[in-house]
């Protein structure tokens, strides 16, 4: 029994170093040059009014070790800053107020984040209630390297 308890023992031990080597951190999977994409829509008391133009050409993010790196939209450059939390990321373009995205799908080739911000508000006497919902995705670019 003793044996057979060991080899359950080290079988796990393999097992868990096994998942742990194969799995890549969001923070470590982000390293490099990616093609972003942003859908986003505006609802307003639960009736939506708008959506964001398709950008799927939206622009280009760096991601850099350290939390640095650089937005590339319509030939204007950007610094970027960005940490991982779990299953969030911390992003902020240029002067623009930090966004917290809710990481959907965490892959080396391809990222998916959503976002959403809720603004309820009273407005003579009537409750009123804005929400923005984005759709982020990231398409890794091929090194020239």
């Amino acid at each position: 029994m003793l044996n057979n308890m060991k080899v359950k023992f080290l079988l796990f031990i393999l097992i868990s170093l096994t998942v742990s080597a194969c799995s890549k951190s969001t923070d470590r999977a982000l390293l490099g040059k990616w093609n972003a994409s942003d859908n986003g829509y505006y609802i307003v008391n639960s009736i939506f009014i708008s959506d964001t133009v398709d950008a799927s050409e939206y622009g280009t993010m760096t991601f850099r070790e350290g939390g640095g790196g650089a937005f590339v939209h319509d030939d204007l450059r950007e610094d970027i800053e960005w940490n991982v939390d779990k299953e969030t990321i911390i992003l902020t373009i240029g002067s623009e107020a930090p966004r917290t995205f809710d990481i959907v799908l965490n892959a080396d080739n391809y990222q998916t984040w959503t976002y959403e911000k809720i603004i309820n508000d009273t407005i003579n006497g009537l409750d009123s209630k804005e929400e923005w919902i984005s759709l982020f995705k990231l398409t890794r670019l091929k090194s020239d390297l």
